[in-house]
């Protein structure tokens, strides 16, 4: 389970990564837009790569989904540019990931699968963290000893929340 779930997780890092890189240049809405399209994605990659059978009401909802991207994108207007190709990309990978947890978690224990997608998933943002120059100065004695910090406190109230919350620090850090 724990391998399988690398699997799980890969898409949906570099989905997550294509995202927060076409948020730089492009607009929120038509990001957020463009990866609402998952609930398309999802049933055309069961039905291109798993023989599975669409409904006329699928059909009609995904040529419906893609005229409302055509029209908030306006692609001939050249406004389809490079954040909207990595939101697409993403959004199939999301897909893609949706179709491996149904898999896996059939296979193997779902928690399991879920405790092994997680794990995967930070060190998978560890890892495009340290790849990029903007998030190499996260790792940084000052940066960490800022984010540390907190653990210092007598309450311990405070150092629990810290101690669970630093991996999703270096999680979103690495999508930011």
């Amino acid at each position: 389970a724990f391998r399988d779930s690398i699997i799980v997780s890969l898409p949906g890092v570099i989905g997550i990564a294509l995202q927060a890189v076409a948020l730089r240049d492009g607009s929120s809405a038509t990001v957020a837009f463009i990866t609402s399209l998952t609930i398309i994605t999802v049933p055309v990659i069961g039905w291109i790569f798993l023989r599975q059978r669409l409904t006329p009401a699928l059909w009609i909802g995904a040529i419906l989904s893609f005229v409302g991207v055509y029209v908030m994108t306006q692609p001939l207007g050249g406004r389809f540019g490079w954040p909207e190709i990595l939101t697409l990309i993403g959004t199939v990978l999301f897909g893609f990931q949706i179709h491996f947890i149904n898999h896996y978690t059939r296979k193997h224990d779902p928690e399991a699968v879920t405790l092994g997608a997680f794990i995967h998933s930070v060190w998978f943002c560890l890892l495009l963290l340290l790849a990029m120059p903007e998030g190499r100065h996260l790792l940084e004695p000052a940066t960490l000893s800022n984010l540390l910090r907190p653990l210092d406190d007598p309450n311990p109230i405070v150092r629990w929340a810290v101690h669970w919350t630093v991996p999703y620090h270096a999680l979103f850090a690495s999508v930011v």
